[in-house]
């Protein structure tokens, strides 16, 4: 079952994330601090670069508190820090592993990642070939069928 002192779960805050400011066009000419606007108030953190493997910089966030390198950070009571910082968990992370282990549960995880999922997909086939985002979803729904399969037996015999 679902433990009773769960952790505030990622999911559940405000995050900036920096793929999202990259795709937004203002990582440009990499800079050492960004400042933002949330909600009326304004943030600022850090950032540094890692070198990539075949050539370019990735960035990365500096978490204004403890100074951990993210790739995303939470907003909660008008501060804004890492996951860390935060004590915060992912979803996955509050769920016993009985419960993971349930045929029932696994079948309606695979239907929600897969909703989920359906509507972020933009094409589904591309250049002739079917996107590995489409293939993903076609997974997921084999085995979200496959488990109501085993529902279905289980509960006839």
């Amino acid at each position: 079952m679902i433990s009773a002192n769960r952790k505030i779960e990622t999911n559940n805050l405000p995050q900036i994330s920096i793929y999202v400011l990259k795709r937004q066009g203002e990582l440009v000419y990499y800079p050492n601090l960004i400042q933002f606007e949330y909600n009326g108030n304004y943030f600022t953190s850090g950032l540094s670069y890692q070198k990539c493997f075949f050539g370019g910089l990735r960035a990365w966030f500096r978490c204004p508190r403890c100074d951990r390198r993210a790739g995303v950070l939470y907003i909660l009571d008008n501060s804004m820090r890492c996951r860390v910082c935060f004590n915060l968990c992912y979803h996955s992370q509050n769920l016993s592993s009985h419960l993971k282990k349930d045929f029932i549960f696994r079948a309606l995880d695979n239907f929600s990642k897969a909703s989920d999922l359906e509507q972020k997909i933009k094409r589904p086939i591309y250049a002739g070939e079917t996107t590995k985002n489409q293939k993903r979803l076609e997974h997921l729904y084999y085995k979200f069928l496959k488990a109501t399969r085993i529902s279905d037996n289980r509960i006839i015999s």
